[in-house]
């Protein structure tokens, strides 16, 4: 599977029920485990956490993060995210055969760091299933 980086999604999803999914997988930059924000304005972020010295417990240097920033990378071109939903299913607690989690995938289209669309590639459309089994049908 190798690197990735994640995303974390602020902006609204086509699906809302997806809105729960705290961070996703990419492929779509340079697989080095930064952390890039589709901000709800439209825009994408690369986030980075500012550390300072401290002294620990014990006397020896470490560090403890003090700030988080985030760089608009102005982004053009399309990013794929991925995730499985729903994303903390525990097997082991919630054991049920019919309830399995499900991959969900979505492209995100920007053009001059503005995102322009946003849809799923990849997943069950609830919506569509319950609405061609009559269930959303008056």
């Amino acid at each position: 599977m190798g690197m990735f980086d994640y995303v974390i999604c602020e902006h609204r999803l086509p699906h809302r029920e997806h809105e729960s999914i705290a961070s996703w997988q990419t492929k779509s930059f340079e697989n080095s485990l930064d952390v890039y924000v589709i901000g709800k304005e439209g825009r994408i972020f690369r986030e980075s956490t500012i550390y300072h010295p401290v002294e620990s417990w014990n006397g020896f240097p470490t560090s403890q993060p003090a700030d988080t920033v985030r760089e608009d990378v102005n982004y053009h071109g399309v990013v794929r995210f991925y995730s499985l939903f729903p994303e903390n299913y525990d097997w082991a607690v919630d054991f049920n055969p019919d309830k399995k989690q499900e991959w969900v995938e979505y492209e995100a289209k920007f053009t001059d760091g503005a995102l322009v669309d946003i849809k799923m590639v990849a997943g069950v459309d609830w919506e569509k299933v319950w609405n061609a089994s009559g269930g959303g049908s008056e």
